[in-house]
């Protein structure tokens, strides 16, 4: 009997062994993929506001942090709010306020317009090629990028502002 006691014991050990490395191995397997999901998230929902103010200037805001940006150039002061995911114009020195009225935008491809500033404020994700193209430096969208900034850069003969060629 002591030769059979033995050898039970000795399967009972290797058997706990074996489901041992079988629980770390499962262990570490979900870990790093937990680790992979939390990385891959984090950088898959990240949006910007593109704000392109009216001097040329072009300025990236995170709307994953809720804060106020005062944009100032010559042609005015406009303040964009980030609240909650979503970018809107909280305020503005442009007669008629129209772009405070437009409301917020989350979504890529939205957009804010202050025409007496020539401030367009859009929304972009991670995506390189899509925020290099309101930068001026892709393909992606540029050819009507740069026909909108044309006509907003247009002056007539006493300065005043052109939208497609009717003086504002």
């Amino acid at each position: 009997m002591n030769g059979n006691e033995g050898g039970t014991a000795t399967v009972k050990s290797g058997t706990r062994r074996s489901l041992l490395f079988v629980a770390g191995l499962l262990a570490i397997a979900l870990a790093a993929w937990g680790c992979m999901q939390f990385a891959f998230a984090a950088g898959a929902d990240a949006r910007f506001a593109i704000v392109t103010d009216g001097i040329g200037g072009t300025h990236r805001i995170s709307l994953d942090e809720d804060g106020t940006y005062p944009i100032k150039t010559d042609l005015g002061t406009n303040v964009i709010v980030v609240e909650h995911g979503e970018a809107h114009m909280g305020d503005a020195d442009c007669p008629g306020h129209d772009c405070i009225e437009q409301g917020a935008i989350s979504n890529p491809g939205e957009i804010i317009v202050c025409l007496p500033h020539k401030l367009i404020v859009t929304v972009e994700g991670t995506d390189d090629e899509a925020v290099s193209a309101i930068e001026g430096g892709g393909d992606a969208g540029s050819a009507n990028g740069d026909a909108e900034a044309s006509a907003l850069n247009d002056r007539d003969h006493t300065g005043s502002p052109m939208i497609d060629g009717i003086a504002g």
